[in-house]
């Protein structure tokens, strides 16, 4: 899906977790900007929308927050 900075980006994503209990979020590209960037971006938007309380995020050489 295209990224195009605007709000809308993420909207598939969102709408699919609706309902959800959990959201894993893969990547493929090993740790860009662009990746850490937009990760965030939709973390944010599951946070703010539907209500999520935690997250986790695995190879980052950070602790999990929760």
């Amino acid at each position: 899906m295209p990224i195009g900075g605007d709000g809308a980006d993420h909207d598939t994503i969102v709408q699919a977790a609706q309902g959800a209990r959990f959201v894993l979020l893969g990547e493929s590209t090993h740790g860009t900007h662009e990746y850490y960037r937009e990760r965030g971006r939709i973390s944010d938007r599951l946070i703010r929308e539907l209500g999520f309380e935690r997250w986790r995020s695995r190879g980052t050489g950070r602790p999990p927050i929760a």
